[in-house]
């Protein structure tokens, strides 16, 4: 089925014709789950800014049962804060979400404000690297198949040589990730029940979100947790279990058993909390880690762990350890397509600004220029002057530049809200 918009206020201009997005409801309800409201909240939002409408009609527009007129659709977009073309813009990426690092108390609602969130952000990241690197191969790959823990480190150590990473500390993991094709976002929260996400967009794309922390010691292990979700897969593990193998994968990753050897040796009797101080600022990798990870390769035994545990919580630094990593861990791989596909015309700065705002500061003298011509256009004849409109049509159309009077008074009313066949 196709719809036509007719500019009826624009003499002698071309039809535009689009084929009708039966996403317009998913969109509804990932932006008003990104703003973090409930179906009643949003009604009463709604109702205060002149739209009246039931928690059923809503739900509707939700499940495409019926469609909000355009003038609906303005409402919505100033009360979810979006711009009315984003929900007639059919989404570019299906997640399938892998893993949610949460507590208990981080409800349903939360989680799928956070996934909801992120949706914008995947579908971005999807559209620039289609654009820019349209051959490159992800460098992940299809998860690798584990029978037991003892596989995870020889696996952490393919994936280093895969990655050209060698045996020495790395730098940054955010880095490494989005070199390879990872989407990396973080999630400005101060929820502490949330720790991290981890989902595969289109089959092909790794997503991970992080919570924005301060200390980033945490946010490369967390990342590197992730890693392990989507780079291994076992057979009938408990959620417990996963955990596990993909705490083993995140130490393995960040300090293969051969540096743990180098730095520690093989045995150990005791060991100083200044020299775990300097591996933490060396490796990017917290103190406690390091205990963890030398326990389970057998450097230390059952009795000395458990004692530096206790030397932990009574110095009360099991919530927050000395010593520093002075590391970046800072997406920008988004920015840097931005910047890229905008400087080689692929983009507009209107589509820059909606990817990144304000990303691209306006020109004013250009907008100026722009006005005065639009005078010399009237004094075109009409079949040129026809031909100009249409292209400016088109190029409007596809940079979402349609705004609210336009669609209120010059724009032919096809939503009708009928229920559809």
């Amino acid at each position: 089925m196709y719809i036509k918009y007719n500019i009826v206020n624009i003499q002698d201009s071309a039809d535009i014709t689009i084929k009708e997005n039966t996403m317009i409801g998913q969109k509804i309800k990932q932006a008003r789950l990104a703003s973090g409201y409930t179906l009643q909240k949003l009604v009463e939002l709604l109702g205060k800014n002149g739209l009246e409408i039931t928690r059923a009609g809503l739900s509707n527009y939700e499940n495409n049962k019926r469609y909000p007129k355009p003038s609906a659709i303005l409402k919505l977009a100033k009360a979810l804060n979006v711009k009315p073309s984003f929900f007639v813009k059919e989404s570019n990426s299906i997640i399938e979400w892998k893993s949610f690092r949460k507590h208990s108390r981080l409800g349903k609602h939360q989680q799928e404000q956070i996934q909801a969130q992120a949706q914008s952000s995947i579908e971005n990241h999807v559209y620039l690297y289609n654009l820019l690197y349209p051959s490159k191969e992800i460098g992940f790959g299809k998860p690798k198949r584990i029978k037991s823990i003892n596989d995870i480190e020889n696996k952490a150590i393919e994936l280093r040589k895969k990655w050209k990473l060698g045996l020495n500390p790395i730098e940054s993991m955010t880095q490494i990730l989005e070199d390879n094709g990872g989407i990396i976002l973080e999630q400005e929260t101060d929820n502490s029940d949330f720790d991290g996400l981890s989902g595969i967009a289109n089959n092909v794309f790794p997503v991970i979100i992080r919570k924005n922390e301060a200390a980033i010691d945490r946010a490369r292990f967390n990342l590197a947790h992730e890693l392990g979700h989507l780079y291994l897969e076992g057979e009938e593990l408990s959620a417990k279990e996963e955990e596990r193998f993909a705490n083993r994968f995140a130490s393995s990753f960040l300090v293969p058993k051969q540096m743990v050897y180098n730095e520690l040796g093989e045995k150990r009797n005791s060991i100083s909390l200044e020299e775990l101080a300097i591996l933490k600022r060396k490796y990017g990798m917290s103190m406690q880690a390091w205990i963890y990870r030398a326990h389970e390769l057998g450097v230390i035994s059952d009795s000395l762990y458990r004692k530096i545990c206790i030397s932990f919580n009574s110095r009360g630094w099991k919530k927050k350890e000395p010593g520093e990593y002075k590391g970046e861990e800072k997406a920008t791989k988004l920015r840097q397509m931005v910047l890229r596909a905008l400087s080689e015309s692929i983009i507009t700065p209107i589509k820059a600004n909606e990817i990144i705002p304000n990303i691209v500061k306006e020109d004013r003298k250009n907008l100026d220029r722009n006005k005065m011509l639009a005078s010399k256009l009237l004094e075109m004849p009409k079949d040129k002057r026809s031909k100009i409109l249409e292209k400016a049509i088109l190029i409007a159309h596809e940079n979402e530049l349609f705004d609210e009077e336009l669609i209120d008074n010059d724009i032919v009313d096809l939503y009708d809200s009928k229920k559809l066949t």
